[in-house]
């Protein structure tokens, strides 16, 4: 299984490498997309982490030196990133919302995140699907209710025309919760 992880890089975001297979991924910066080079030995990868210019090492060690997939995997996450700051949730008032600092949602480039608003707090899984010809980001969470553990699901969708995000918080008592946000 591929382990993947950040680097100080201008060009890279992520680097991946699957030692049983001899696959490296290398995931861009500047498009989201994600390459596999195949037969690369563990040596290369390893020198590739060591590397001070791991964009440099790419291009003069990597790129032309091993067969590489014809298409690109594009990081379904990209679209959904961010700092979100929740500005509407029909079920609570505005000093509910900000009672702990502003209410915020968080997802992070490999679909993990964090939200909270009031007194609630939740970290989150994601992964992106496909419905009605959207795409849609669906999430399981753990966190707390004040005092209190609590659960459950969500999901949200891009509102394109307005830089923001719209879904549900989902607690697993049952009650759903509505809320709108606006990347900061």
């Amino acid at each position: 299984m591929t382990q993947y992880t950040p680097v100080d890089s201008s060009v890279i975001d992520l680097v991946g490498y699957d030692a049983s297979s001899k696959t490296l991924a290398i995931r861009f910066i500047d498009t989201g997309f994600s390459y596999e080079y195949y037969d690369v030995p563990t040596q290369v990868y390893e020198q590739l982490m060591e590397s001070s210019s791991k964009g440099i090492y790419l291009r003069n060690c990597i790129m032309d030196c091993y067969e590489v997939s014809n298409e690109p995997k594009r990081n379904l996450f990209k679209p959904f990133m961010g700092e979100y700051k929740i500005t509407e949730m029909p079920d609570f008032d505005d000093t509910y919302l900000n009672m702990d600092g502003d209410p915020t949602f968080i997802i992070n480039e490999n679909g993990s995140g964090e939200f909270h608003f009031g007194v609630i707090t939740g970290n989150f899984e994601g992964k992106v699907k496909e419905k009605d010809g959207k795409e849609i980001f669906s999430f399981r969470w753990t966190g707390n209710n004040e005092a209190d553990d609590a659960a459950g699901t969500g999901w949200l969708l891009i509102d394109d025309e307005n830089e923001g995000i719209e879904g549900e918080i989902r607690f697993e008592d049952g009650d759903d919760n509505y809320f709108y946000a606006y990347k900061k």
